[in-house]
């Protein structure tokens, strides 16, 4: 009974990534799928929100970070492809979710991400990379704030 709870946590957060990120769609309204979530997983598809106030962008830098950021967003999708898999097999079998295909899908999701913010740090001058580095650590701390109230909601669950 204690895999509810990390189940119930990993679904929140597949169906906030998933909705925006797959051609399907997610439900309407505001629920898990709602706008706030749908918007929040849109940036973490984006690299506006790490290259926010950095100065000096040229334009080759700008098509390399496009480039990046494209591949980040198909590369996500794919993802979350899978990820929709795994939770409707689950549905339509009645039985839970396979949390280690959840946690290899999110783990997944997460090196896509890692990934894509090195590959556009180095496109960075060494003057543009501080303010790239400290957006970045703002994003982190800010999703490891929403996780940690996750499992306060959840009940102090683990997070898959």
């Amino acid at each position: 009974m204690r895999a509810l709870p990390r189940l119930l946590s990993a679904a929140a957060l597949l169906t906030a990534i998933v909705a925006p990120l797959s051609a399907q769609g997610g439900p309407p309204g505001g629920g898990m799928g709602g706008p706030g979530n749908m918007q929040r997983m849109m940036q973490m598809a984006s690299l506006d929100r790490p290259l926010q106030n950095v100065d000096g962008i040229t334009d080759t830098q700008k098509a390399a970070l496009t480039k990046i950021e494209d591949r980040m967003k198909k590369d996500l999708t794919e993802a979350a492809g899978a990820i929709r898999d795994v939770m409707m097999a689950a549905r339509q079998s009645g039985e839970q979710p396979d949390v280690n295909e959840m946690r290899k899908a999110r783990d997944a999701m997460q090196t896509i991400r890692a990934k894509a913010h090195a590959d556009a740090r180095a496109v960075l001058t060494d003057a543009q990379r501080p303010t790239f580095d400290a957006n970045l650590k703002a994003m982190q701390d800010e999703e490891a704030r929403r996780a940690a109230e996750m499992r306060q909601r959840m009940g102090g669950a683990p997070p898959i």
